[in-house]
């Protein structure tokens, strides 16, 4: 057979492509492929199709396959059989795995199968599938055989009619199709088509045979009027429709229905109820019932006066008719008087027909339906009426005029002429004019048998009296009912100037009182002196001018209206009132004129604001008690009345709660003020006069009261802000007059009672390191600053008032001076260094003097000790060590030794460093011209001095007294240091200050202590005098300090001066280093009750002038 070559080709080209493609282990690779065909009818139910490998032809060869697969299988011994599945899940067919028995398990819709083209042919549907055969295997958990045969079927499937042909569905129970009713068939036209389309039924099946569908009507819906009228047919494309037998007409009958059957080949049918509508149409053209209409209509019908109902008729079953007049056949006349409703056809007046004028009308009515119309001819009459009354004609249209005061006879008469239009009795009339008498001014006269009446005037006339004169004529027709008519004749009367201008608003006097506000923009007016002239025209044209004296009379006077306006501003208060000539002359010829006095008053107006006078600077003395009237305020307005009346009110101020203002002005005090919080107060005053409606004017004021100061406050500090303020100096940064600290004070006093003088009180060495200036409070300092000075300086500022109170104020500072070096810029560092150069110049000279000085000291020293020394030799070199010192500050002696802490000698150094034991020694400073001091014991008790350098540079910094000389010789020096309390270099024993000689025997407290020491001792001790009593005197400048710091609270409250320096000093005195803080070596020496010797007492310090 052809298709199983076919089929071979088809599997020999699948192995070669296998091959080729180096096909998986799973496929065998001698593959066979068979292929067999089957067919089922749609919708049949699941069957059994039958056993592949029976359908294909394999079951000869599978147990060939099977075998040569068992030969390469792993396992031989296996009994073979085949395996069956699917080669691809399948919607319709499955195949039993074992038997290969194939089964179609669901049914096939052909329709639904043929959705692709492709898959149906013919009317058949093709359904493919393919089966694949295996080696079986018991154990799954092997791998799976290769496929030896693949099995391809094609499953045909053949139609079935299982669909009936079915119409397009609706929402109703018919199908209901329009259609006009065919005019063709009425009259003779052609007819664009006589089909009618008719709805088209579908078939679902697939083949041929069965969805072909023919259409029929049913019989038993079918009438006989139906099956006459319309004709079944198709077109070529199988669609139905009706062909109109016979012409349809709406007018006779309106619906047509029907059952329309479609049937397909087997016979299986779809109906539709078919409802066929014929539509009217305008096929029939109107008529008039009345061919021609003949009316008639009394004259003058008011508008809209129903003449004629119009009526056609029309045979469609829908029709709209309109009525109108036609157009072709309407006058002008017809136009304007007539009109037909377009609805109605009612045929009315639009205008009064006057039977005089148009007595008939001929003219045609149409109606018309869309498409045809029909038209009726009307003659409508107008029958007469007795509407006229009489009538009148003057014979001249021109206006009647007489001149004034014209005699009668002398003017030219005027006629009329009478008539009446209409016919019959109304067209007869009578007349008859206005009795003649002497008032009457004109008089009718008849004229026979020609209708016409002559009208002439029988007396003179004034125009100012009568402007005009009527006559009347009255006449009136024989008509039913009568009407009658009057003629009025009008005769003008011309004017001639006979009458001078009048003021209207003028007294008997001839005055005319006006009134004008002041400050009214210029152009203002015044007063309207109006005049009337009883004449007419030119003769009553009157024109106004001032006659005044004076050319700066600021008003003018309109010279038509007679309108008085300002021409400038006016000033009440500069001219109150005005009188002007006013006079108003006429145009006639010759002209007449007269003149009136205008008094014209300035009304005030509140244009001026109340102003202050006299004073409004008061002053009261502050503490004052409240309720003190400090003045009164003044004020005046130029102005009159009320606009004068002035008031005084108190505006918002800080402080105008603390005054009372009264209207009339009177001020008072209502609180004690203080000048010190309000030295000046500034009050907003306002005064107001009484201008009417709201439109007061005001003027405000400043009111200045000043507080006139006393002396109740007292000064106060406020700079530094606090007790205890501490600053600190360098000695290298503050030379002698540097600013330290500004102390600023503040009195709210003013006047003498805010000067004040700033004092220092209870410097702690004296001469003091500080000052201030009493009246800025700068403090200074006072001299140049040492090393001996490296410490914390305290200093009480005092500031004092000047009034007639002592107030004061006092101030706590600690000043520390330290030799730190300012962080500043880099000229100042050249500056520095530079200063710093020079100063160890100073330095070096001053070693080397000190030096040479101390080589001195010591070779007298040690011939004192070599031989009895009781006083010469010793007392010299006493004293030239303390001149070299006390003589000026880098000459030598002691001080520049002291001064060296580093640098010096290192002999020296290790010799003054070393411990001494000393005695205490007693001192007789009763005499100037003593020696200094004789060798005594100290009751056994001795003091060591441990740190030599340190006394050395506290003596050093220690400035000599101010009765010592400047000089640098012994003599000098050692007068000094030997001068008594007389001495003019010394002080008072009230407040002097601590000698040489006082130190020495604070250090031997004990008179009695006679010392027992050798020449050597003595001497040592003599050499060693001068910095042991600086040391001590730095000791009580520490004790003071820390003494005053302790009692600081205790004498600012009270305002004393500072206790006694030494009576607040501890038993025991430690004298450390300079710098130490209680450690290192150290000066011990024990403290006992002070003597009741004057020489004996300690240091005190002096306290400036005047200081508590």
């Amino acid at each position: 057979m052809p298709h199983l070559s076919y089929l071979k080709l088809s599997s020999l080209l699948l192995l070669a492509a296998f091959i080729t493609c180096k096909i998986p282990t799973n496929v065998h690779a001698s593959l066979t492929v068979l292929s067999a065909s089957l067919t089922v009818q749609e919708e049949t139910a699941p069957l059994d199709l039958g056993v592949a490998q029976d359908l294909t032809g394999l079951t000869g060869r599978l147990s060939r396959l099977l075998a040569v697969d068992s030969s390469e299988s792993v396992e031989p011994s296996t009994t073979a059989r085949a395996e069956y599945s699917m080669a691809e899940q399948d919607p319709y067919v499955d195949v039993d795995a074992s038997t290969g028995r194939l089964r179609l398990h669901t049914k096939i819709d052909l329709e639904q199968l043929c959705v692709r083209a492709f898959n149906c042919l013919h009317g058949v549907g093709r359904h493919k599938f393919a089966v694949l055969v295996r080696p079986h295997v018991a154990d799954r958990r092997k791998i799976r055989q290769p496929i030896i045969a693949r099995l391809q079927f094609t499953l045909n499937v053949t139609d079935w009619n299982d669909h009936a042909p079915e119409f397009p569905s609706i929402d109703g129970e018919y199908f209901d199709i329009g259609c006009d009713e065919s005019i063709c068939f009425v009259v003779p036209m052609p007819c664009s088509s006589r089909k009618i389309s008719l709805p088209v039924a579908t078939d679902g099946d697939f083949s041929e045979e069965f969805r072909s569908i023919s259409y029929s009507f049913d019989p038993a819906s079918l009438s006989k009027e139906t099956a006459a009228t319309f004709t079944l047919k198709t077109d070529n494309i199988d669609k139905p429709y009706l062909f109109i037998q016979k012409g349809l007409d709406a007018e006779t009958r309106q619906y047509y229905q029907f059952d329309l059957l479609a049937r397909d080949g087997p016979g299986r049918e779809g109906r539709a109820r078919v409802r066929l509508t014929i539509k009217d149409v305008n096929d029939n053209s109107p008529r008039f019932r009345n061919k021609f209409y003949n009316v008639s209509v009394p004259e003058n019908q008011p508008n809209g006066t129903l003449i004629l109902q119009l009526t056609a008729d029309d045979l469609d079953l829908h029709y709209n008719l309109s009525y109108s007049l036609d157009p072709t056949e309407a006058s002008e006349d017809v136009r304007r008087h007539l009109r037909v409703t377009d609805d109605g056809g009612l045929l009315t007046t639009e205008e009064p027909l006057d039977y005089e004028k148009i007595n008939e009308l001929r003219f045609s009515v149409r109606v018309f339906d869309g498409n045809f119309d029909d038209t009726a001819p009307v003659h409508l009459r107008v029958l007469d009426r007795n509407d006229n009354p009489p009538r009148y004609r003057e014979s001249d249209t021109k206006p009647f005029y007489v001149t004034e005061n014209e005699l009668p006879g002398d003017a030219s008469p005027r006629f009329v002429s009478v008539s009446d239009p209409d016919t019959g009795p109304g067209g007869q009339w009578t007349c008859r004019g206005a009795a003649n008498s002497e008032q009457a001014a004109l008089q009718f006269t008849s004229v026979e048998f020609s209708g016409v009446y002559k009208i002439a005037i029988q007396r003179a006339i004034d125009r100012e009296v009568e402007p005009s004169v009527t006559g009347t004529l009255t006449c009136w027709d024989a008509g039913d009912p009568s009407l009658t008519s009057t003629y009025t004749a009008l005769v003008q009367v011309t004017d001639i100037n006979d009458n001078a201008p009048v003021f209207k608003d003028a007294d008997h006097y001839g005055c005319i009182a006006a009134q004008v506000e002041e400050n009214r923009r210029p152009g203002v007016e015044v007063v309207n002196v109006k005049a009337t002239d009883a004449d007419k025209g030119e003769n009553a044209r009157i024109t106004y001018r001032l006659i005044s004296s004076s050319s700066e009379v600021p008003f003018a006077v309109d010279p038509t209206s007679g309108r008085l306006t300002t021409t400038s501003l006016l000033d009440r208060e500069s001219v109150d009132k005005y009188e002007l000539l006013v006079e108003a002359a006429d145009a006639g010829n010759p002209a007449m004129s007269t003149t009136a006095t205008v008094k014209v008053s300035i009304l005030d107006t509140n244009d001026h604001a109340p102003e202050f006078y006299g004073a409004r600077h008061f002053s009261i003395v502050e503490n004052s008690e409240a309720l003190i009237q400090l003045g009164q305020l003044t004020a005046r307005d130029a102005d009159l009345g009320e606009n004068a009346q002035v008031t005084f009110t108190l505006l918002s101020s800080p402080t105008a709660s603390s005054f009372r203002l009264d209207q009339d002005g009177s001020l008072y005090t209502l609180v004690s003020f203080d000048r010190e919080e309000c030295p000046k107060h500034r009050l907003r005053v306002r005064a107001t006069d009484q201008g009417p409606g709201g439109l007061a004017r005001h003027t405000d004021a400043e009111v200045v009261v000043t507080i006139i100061d006393e002396d109740d406050e007292p000064p106060r500090i406020s700079l530094p802000a606090e007790n205890g303020t501490s600053v600190r100096i360098s000695i290298y940064t503050h030379p002698k007059n540097a600013l330290v600290i500004r102390v600023r004070a503040f009195d709210p006093d003013v006047g003498a009672n805010a000067r004040m003088v700033y004092k220092l009180i209870a410097p702690e060495t004296f001469p003091p390191r500080f000052s201030i200036d009493s009246s800025s409070g700068d403090i200074r300092v006072a001299g140049e600053l040492g090393i001996v000075d490296l410490r914390r300086h305290t200093v009480i500022a005092k500031v004092v008032g000047g009034g007639r109170h002592t107030w004061s104020d006092i101030r706590v500072i600690y000043i520390d001076v330290d030799n730190s070096l300012p962080i500043a810029s880099d000229e100042t560092a050249a500056s520095l260094t530079e200063r710093h150069t020079r100063r160890n110049v100073v330095i070096i000279i001053t070693l080397a003097s000190v030096s040479a000085l101390l080589a001195v000291a010591l070779i007298l020293a040690v011939a004192c000790i070599n031989r009895s020394c009781t006083g010469g030799l010793f007392d010299l070199a006493y004293r030239a060590g303390r001149g070299g010192r006390d003589g000026g500050r880098g000459v030598g002696g002691v001080a520049s030794i002291g001064g060296r802490k580093k640098g010096a000698d290192d002999e020296d150094q290790r010799y003054y460093e070393q411990e001494t034991p000393l005695t205490e020694a007693s001192c007789d400073v009763g005499s100037h011209h003593s020696h200094l001091c004789s060798t005594m014991g100290c009751g056994g008790r001795p003091f060591i001095v441990q740190d030599m350098a340190s006394l050395y540079r506290h003596r050093q910094a220690i400035p000599a007294s101010s009765g010592t000389a400047t000089g640098s010789s012994a003599s000098s020096g050692a007068a000094a240091a030997t001068a008594g309390p007389g001495a003019d270099g010394n002080r008072s024993d009230s407040g002097r200050g601590c000698s040489d000689e006082d130190l020495s025997c604070a250090l031997c407290p004990s008179a009695a202590a006679a010392a027992a020491a050798s020449m050597s001792r003595q001497s040592n001790l003599q050499a060693l005098h001068p910095l042991l009593h600086h040391q001590h005197h730095h000791l009580h400048q520490q004790q003071l300090q820390q003494h005053q710091q302790q009692q600081q609270s205790s004498f600012l409250s009270q305002g004393i001066g500072l206790p006694s320096p030494m009576s607040a000093l501890p038993e025991s005195i430690e004298l450390g280093g300079i710098g130490s803080s209680g450690g290192g070596s150290s000066l011990a020496m024990p403290a006992s009750p002070q003597p009741t010797d004057r020489s004996c007492l300690a240091p005190r310090i002096i306290y400036p002038e005047g200081s508590v």
